[in-house]
């Protein structure tokens, strides 16, 4: 290709090899007919350019759009944004010439440290309901399973019902056990002696060391009558 300036061969560099414009100014279509010239300017080997407007990809020298966020023609990231300062740099570079950040490593240590407080949220493990019943009494027992919790809260509602009940022994619970419902617990609830459970239940495990959304599970339970647990 022909260089703009000097009309010999451009050369494959980022500068011209005869006058030493850079590769927007000697290459670019200016409709205007204005063209910066060279020979005494220093060549512009950065990602910048001499002309407004166009600036040189950093690794495939091809001139590209000055607002490219990635290169048309090779594909790579033209300039990066200092995740620490907010300032922008040249994607070549590894460090934020302004804060001296390490563009990488800021984004490597951040996941790090995510993983890490992942895994201290806390979790419900499982959840699971059985059937229970003695020579009087007859009900279902909740059995949970929770990590990194500081305590465990339950709560009961009737199907038909909006409102939730807590039974008070069933507040501040452990990361793991079970509790028995029975019929009396089934009674307070529904406000009525019945042979048939059909409730909902709610596990919430919350964590008093850090600023954790709680986690939380609802489960429907229906018992019927002399019938198979049945758990959705």
């Amino acid at each position: 290709m022909k260089c703009n300036n000097c009309g010999q061969e451009f050369g494959p560099g980022l500068t011209c090899q005869h006058c030493g414009i850079d590769r927007v100014a000697g290459l670019a279509d200016f409709s205007d007919g204005s063209i910066p010239k060279g020979g005494s300017n220093s060549p512009n080997t950065s990602y910048s350019s001499s002309v407004s407007g166009q600036i040189l990809c950093w690794n495939c020298g091809e001139i590209i759009p000055s607002n490219s966020k990635f290169c048309p023609f090779c594909g790579k990231e033209v300039a990066h944004k200092c995740p620490n300062c907010g300032h922008n740099f040249p994607a070549q570079f590894a460090h934020c010439p302004e804060c001296g950040t390490n563009y990488e490593q800021f984004f490597k240590k951040a996941e790090e440290e995510r993983i890490k407080r992942e895994e201290r949220r806390p979790k419900i493990l499982s959840l699971t309901y059985q059937k229970w019943e003695n020579s009087t009494d007859r009900g279902f027992k909740i059995v949970w399973n929770c990590k990194n919790t500081s305590r465990c809260k339950i709560l009961l509602k009737k199907r038909s019902s909006n409102n939730w009940w807590l039974f008070s022994s069933f507040d501040k619970l452990p990361n793991s056990g079970s509790v028995i419902i029975d019929s009396d617990k089934i009674y307070n609830l529904l406000g009525f002696f019945t042979r048939e459970a059909d409730v909902d239940v709610e596990l919430t495990a919350y964590s008093d060391t850090e600023d954790w959304d709680q986690e939380q599970i609802k489960v429907h339970v229906y018992w019927p009558a002399f019938g198979a647990l049945s758990i959705s």
